[in-house]
């Protein structure tokens, strides 16, 4: 419906190829795989290879999943802001707390009277004097762009790091995990080192890292996401805490 829209594609559909990374997991999956909950969710190879071994590394094996794919974000993003802006409901501009004038009957910013002001700060709104109070455990994250022959350009591969192949051919390969950062758009140091790492270690021709790209993700304790209007400002409405899950859990 969205596509429709906006007029763009921007949910592609791939089978996501999960491999088994040691002994522990394996045990783990010997197990999950004969739950019937998840077998729809699981493709059958009929005794075709899971992966190239010349390009792959897979020495554990794994399994194929269904019914996956990845959003392009940046593109559903950049494409909403430009639908707004056709219908002239899109303004943009800093809105500080400071900004906001709240009254009885509503609130006004820079001009314009609104009924109510719903914050969707990020990692940013642990400064915010109304939301402060809660329990925000927010990580960063770091994701590379790179060049590699793979042999993957139609699923997603998994096995300590995940690597994808976009529809425009670029690929993207991902992503750390820090509890600790100075910087929120600034890798930690030795983080990239980290990621190559293991992307190395799971792609056997030879990678050419592009660059990268840094950022939060908002987070709160417990996986928690955190929808709804302040206790005492109920013109103030916050949503947050999506965390890594923000496709899959925005919708809902």
């Amino acid at each position: 419906h969205k596509e429709r829209i906006l007029g763009r594609r921007l949910f592609f559909p791939r089978p996501h190829v999960r491999l088994l990374r040691n002994e522990r997991e394996v045990e783990v999956w010997e197990r999950r795989k004969l739950d019937e909950e998840i077998r729809p969710f699981i493709t059958p190879l009929s005794g075709r290879p899971l992966v190239d071994g010349t390009r792959i590394s897979a020495p554990l094996g794994g399994f194929q999943q269904s019914h996956s794919g990845f959003l392009d974000s940046a593109a559903f993003i950049a494409h909403s802001r430009r639908h707004f802006e056709t219908l002239g409901v899109y303004r943009q501009g800093e809105v500080s707390e400071e900004s906001l004038q709240i009254a009885d009957d509503g609130i006004g910013w820079e001009g314009g009277d609104f009924s109510q002001v719903l914050l969707c700060q990020g990692w940013e709104v642990a400064k915010s004097r109304w939301f402060s109070w809660l329990p925000f455990d927010h990580t960063q994250g770091t994701v590379l762009s790179l060049r590699a022959e793979t042999g993957e350009k139609r699923r997603i591969i998994n096995s300590g790091c995940w690597v994808v192949t976009r529809e425009d051919g670029s690929m993207m390969a991902g992503s750390t995990y820090e509890t600790r950062f100075d910087h929120p758009h600034r890798p930690v140091p030795g983080g990239i080192e980290k990621l190559e790492s293991k992307l190395r270690a799971l792609v056997r021709s030879d990678v050419e890292v592009l660059g990268s790209q840094t950022a939060v993700r908002p987070g709160i304790k417990r996986n928690k996401a955190a929808v709804g209007r302040h206790p005492v400002q109920s013109r103030i409405v916050l949503m947050n805490g999506l965390g890594s899950k923000g496709a899959l859990r925005g919708p809902y």
